[in-house]
């Protein structure tokens, strides 16, 4: 069964400033129920790629259509709406102090509108899930980085979100946290969560049986170790000659992975 695509990139260049170009001539899909690693060294363009998905930054060329809305016409209005389908989890946690943890987790509900009694009972809920219910009614300021992050994870798919955007979510804890942060991402992926998740870290990223993603020359690179893994996915020599002619070829990332002409 062909998978649904989730994000089209559509010949998209971005820069920040006019002589700076972080993408270039970028086109490819995203399908559903799929785990990438997205890798890539500082500055390479992770969170910039994250950030066009999250409807954070529009391209300064092309187009990106997430779930069905083009960044060419979607509104402002519009954008909150959008980002309710899609769980983001920071390096940073951004968790605000004066709340408990289990009221943190709960705000997206809040937000939605969700009743307060039935927001904190949801919240209880994932934080058990995330090994955290002994400090739901703990402040963010006393807990490890680890179990902020963990809590990060709770706050982010307790909306249920399609697909879920991960930037640098173990950039800032130790090997255990990290490996204990990755079961919590793959276990939403075996449910059908789509997970993209960006690391620096390429090792790490080897040690699981994902296709790897590589930021490089401002284009996206399929590692040729990934492919040899997944049937159907591109070479690394394919991969270049895409790079090379991307103004007449398109990228398909996702579970079925291949090559076609527009």
């Amino acid at each position: 069964m062909q998978k649904k695509t989730l994000v089209t990139f559509n010949r998209v260049s971005l820069a920040y400033r006019t002589d700076e170009e972080i993408f270039w001539d970028l086109s490819l899909n995203f399908n559903s129920g799929a785990f990438y690693f997205l890798t890539g060294s500082s500055g390479s363009g992770k969170t910039s790629l994250l950030k066009l998905i999250y409807m954070d930054v529009m391209p300064t060329q092309g187009s990106v259509t997430v779930l069905g809305h083009d960044s060419l016409s979607i509104t402002q209005r519009q954008i909150p709406y959008l980002r309710q389908k899609i769980g983001m989890v920071f390096q940073d946690c951004y968790m605000l102090n004066h709340l408990t943890l289990i009221e943190n987790v709960a705000l997206p509900l809040r937000i939605r509108g969700l009743n307060k009694e039935q927001a904190l009972y949801n919240a209880s809920e994932m934080l058990s899930w995330v090994g955290l219910s002994r400090y739901i009614n703990h402040y963010p300021d006393v807990l490890s980085g680890g179990q902020k992050q963990r809590a990060a994870v709770a706050r982010a798919v307790i909306n249920r979100p399609l697909f879920l955007l991960a930037d640098e979510p173990t950039g800032n804890v130790d090997k255990e946290n990290a490996v204990r942060i990755l079961h919590l991402f793959e276990e939403l992926h075996k449910r059908g969560t789509t997970v993209i998740f960006a690391t620096h870290d390429r090792s790490l990223a080897a040690s699981y049986p994902y296709p790897e993603l590589l930021i490089k020359d401002k284009k996206i690179q399929m590692n040729e170790k990934t492919a040899k893994r997944y049937h159907g996915l591109m070479s690394q020599n394919m991969e270049n000659e895409v790079s090379s002619q991307a103004s007449r070829s398109n990228v398909i990332i996702g579970s079925d992975v291949g090559y076609k002409k527009r």
